[in-house]
């Protein structure tokens, strides 16, 4: 009996162990990582702040927080924006956003807008659409990140007491298209080459009017595209420093700022703002290295990290010796780059009257620089409707992010 008792719990055990080995194999159609991507995914099961948690800590030790924003009309990234500005710590501790892509002029009627004590849905609507024919720098701006940023904050402090409201800072340069002419157009394009300077004196002087005031709440989240969002250790060759707004915050605000990049493509080449050739970031180990994990949604510092410890490759157009950590304090990763959406458009912002005011400000242009927008009225209209573009995702990216992963 013994004998026979031993021989069944040695089977048993047997089994038990076969059972556990099988379990360890990978799944017949698992992915793997290859060799050089193992770090990146071993750093990345030891982080568990999603994108949206892990911005909204950078507030407990910093006053100012710069998010690196992605090409302008990439929408996705307005969803997460808007989730840090409702989450309630915010609402509690921040309640401020400062943003590259509107016109300071604006200021007045967007608070307008956005602290209104009476709902009228109607009026909100014709509210938007009167900013947003005259919010850019450019004769417009036709991307639908704005209307789309200005109607979820609305919808937010709609259910907010007056004091827990979101305030929104346009910092672009002040103008009124409506009462440009070639003179003042004119004094508009010299002011060009002093606009990050001009952003960052005047979200300086803002900032500090907030924090030397009553107000509870003295932070603030500040959007800013590409270089503009760069750190003050960033530098061209000779260390010779750029008119960044980024840098100019970081010599202000030096110990309480910090800034955080947005998983993005990376450009290889711009012979223009329309006509660039993109790719994917470090050759797209990084995006191989979130798409084996099935992760959409991340955030955590670039120190102490293989993904900071990386060259600087967002930056293609001079030498440098930069590394992730060195130009950005952490980075969040907020939906895979074949998830990206490019839309332009603005629903019901184009009339017969916005139409001819725009052919006026564009041939205005032409008259007082020569250069030739090339904007045709079927195009004008085109505007106004949402459209979602043609994705910068493409196979040669995908097999670029799929080659590291067998």
């Amino acid at each position: 009996m013994k004998i026979r008792k031993t021989h069944s719990l040695i089977g048993v055990f047997i089994a038990i162990t076969i059972l556990s080995l099988e379990s360890f194999k990978p799944a017949k159609n698992a992915l793997l990582p290859v060799e050089e991507i193992k770090p990146y995914i071993g750093f990345l099961k030891t982080q568990h702040s999603t994108a949206e948690d892990y911005i909204i800590s950078l507030f407990d030790k910093n006053d100012v927080v710069i998010l690196c924003e992605r090409m302008h009309p990439e929408l996705t990234q307005y969803d997460l924006v808007l989730n840090v500005c409702r989450n309630p710590k915010f609402i509690k501790k921040v309640g401020n956003v400062f943003i590259e892509v509107c016109t300071r002029s604006q200021e007045k009627t967007i608070y307008q807008l956005l602290h209104a004590s009476e709902i009228n849905e109607s009026k909100t609507k014709q509210q938007i659409l009167s900013i947003c024919k005259n919010s850019s720098v450019h004769p417009f701006w036709e991307n639908y990140n704005f209307p789309y940023l200005l109607n979820g904050l609305y919808g937010i402090n709609k259910k907010l007491d007056a004091d827990k409201k979101i305030n929104l800072y346009p910092s672009d340069l002040p103008l009124d298209w409506f009462a440009m002419d070639s003179t003042r157009y004119s004094k508009l394009e010299k002011s060009f080459d002093n606009r990050d300077k001009t952003i960052a004196d005047y979200i300086i002087s803002k900032f500090d009017s907030i924090r030397s005031s009553k107000v509870a709440r003295k932070k603030v989240l500040i959007i800013m595209n590409y270089r503009h969002a760069f750190g003050n250790k960033f530098s061209y060759p000779n260390n010779v420093k750029p008119n960044n707004v980024g840098r100019f915050l970081f010599d202000k605000y030096n110990g309480k700022i910090a800034n955080v990049l947005i998983n993005t493509f990376a450009m290889t080449s711009a012979r223009s703002d329309n006509d660039v050739s993109m790719t994917a970031i470090q050759d797209g180990k990084w995006d191989a290295s979130f798409k084996l994990l099935n992760i959409e949604n991340k955030g955590f510092d670039f120190n102490n990290s293989p993904f900071g410890n990386d060259y600087f490759d967002l930056w293609p157009f001079t030498k440098h010796n930069f590394k992730y950590a060195d130009v950005f304090n952490g980075f969040v990763f907020y939906k895979p780059l074949d998830k990206n959406r490019l839309v332009v458009g603005i629903p019901d912002i184009i009339d017969s009257s916005f139409c001819k005011e725009l052919n006026r400000r564009y041939q205005l242009i032409k008259k007082v620089t020569g250069r030739d927008y090339h904007i045709s009225e079927s195009i004008i209209w085109s505007w106004n409707k949402i459209e979602e573009k043609n994705p910068l995702y493409t196979d040669s990216i995908k097999f670029k992010i799929d080659k590291w992963i067998k």
